[in-house]
């Protein structure tokens, strides 16, 4: 195993563990926070609003954000209902819109620590439960609008085009293979033909030779280049002759190259259509 087989195997683990380490406790600590600031006692205090309003926001964040990159980062999920067009169009609307309003409430409650004992009786006026939840508020109705351009400058792109009589079209359309963006784009240009970009697929199965600790293998046995490369050149042949060559590389491959050819499968083959990778 090489360097680069074990950094790419190490920043996999650390997303899975770190992050399953980082959800579970943020989602305890955010649990035990609500229970604790929710207490009648506790609702009378101006600063226990803040951290209240803040570990409400952390928890969702954690949520929406924090699982899909653990799915993605991690266990290399890369579809399903988490990464279809909506839920991601919210979650880039969501992510820096809590993250940031839930640091505003954490200074806001820093500050509130200081007003409250300011000998100046005009900042100890700050530190009401009224002003709480209007500072809170506010950040949070503020910090919602820089991203909703996010949400929708694609559909208002296209309005203004017809407005303007423009076609707003292309025959051919040449995208990378990640799922999502295959989905958008499709969807925003359902007429257009659509083709996978071939660099990116070289690019994909080398990155994966080396994420799955076969680079030793590519390197020094040349019946695991030799498929590889075979793999490589596989958009090349005609879109007819695709699935015989593919049944002929699945049942003659190297043992070693097992996982790799399970990913392939369920990646490339199912996935992903054939038409798309096809040049």
């Amino acid at each position: 195993m090489t360097i680069i087989d074990d950094i790419a195997l190490g920043n996999r683990y650390l997303n899975i563990i770190i992050g399953i380490l980082f959800f579970v406790f943020g989602i305890i600590g955010s649990l035990f926070n609500l229970a604790l600031f929710t207490r009648r006692r506790l609702l009378s205090n101006p600063c226990s609003q803040y951290v209240l309003i803040a570990s409400l926001l952390d928890l969702v964040l954690l949520i929406t954000n924090l699982s899909s990159r653990i799915a993605t980062e991690g266990f290399g999920v890369s579809s399903g209902f988490l990464f279809t067009v909506g839920v991601c169009k919210l979650r880039t609307w969501i992510v820096p819109w809590l993250g940031l309003a839930s640091l505003t409430c954490k200074a806001l409650s820093s500050f509130d620590q200081w007003a409250c004992t300011s000998r100046s009786n005009n900042f100890r006026k700050w530190s009401s439960v009224k002003r709480a939840r209007l500072l809170a508020m506010t950040s949070i109705i503020i910090w919602s609008l820089p991203s909703i351009p996010f949400m929708i400058y694609m559909d208002m792109v296209k309005k203004q085009a017809k407005e303007l009589g423009l076609t707003f079209e292309r025959n051919v359309i040449t995208i990378d293979f990640e799922p999502d963006l295959i989905k958008a784009i499709k969807h925003q240009f359902p007429n257009s033909r659509h083709k996978g970009c071939n660099f990116h697929y070289n690019q994909s199965i080398y990155k994966k030779i080396q994420s799955r600790s076969l680079s030793s293998q590519y390197d020094n046995g040349e019946e695991v280049r030799s498929y590889a490369r075979k793999l490589m050149a596989f958009p090349l042949l005609p879109l007819e002759k695709m699935n015989l060559a593919s049944e002929y590389l699945f049942e003659n491959h190297p043992y070693c190259l097992e996982s790799f050819f399970n990913y392939f499968q369920s990646f490339w083959k199912e996935s992903v259509t054939l038409e798309l990778w096809n040049v």
